[in-house]
């Protein structure tokens, strides 16, 4: 299975990733996803993944989307397509807090 790191990904299928914070009961959480997109593994969709800091919401999407399809441009069916993902990485940490 081809490795890739996800900000490879990125710009090979020519999407955004996405990470951004949001509170949930008092506490802060990131979420990290490819803008407008929907990943289906054998079970359900899912459409993004989270963690208590930016490169855990990273790592955790990489595990998600390893393996299964991203369905891109879902507000658009004439431009929607699907990719098969090998075994995605995160591998670029970020050393401090960006936002």
């Amino acid at each position: 299975m081809e490795v890739k790191d996800i900000l490879e990904l990125e710009k090979e299928i020519g999407t955004t990733l996405i990470v951004d914070e949001v509170k949930v009961n008092s506490k802060i959480i990131f979420r990290a996803y490819f803008e407008d997109s929907e990943v289906t593994d054998s079970s359900q969709l899912h459409k993004l993944s989270t963690g208590d800091s930016i490169d855990m919401a990273i790592e955790n999407y990489c595990f998600l989307i390893s393996g299964n399809i991203i369905a891109l441009n879902k507000s658009n069916k004439d431009r929607e397509k699907r990719i098969k993902c090998g075994k995605i990485i995160h591998s670029k940490k970020l050393s401090r807090n960006i936002f």
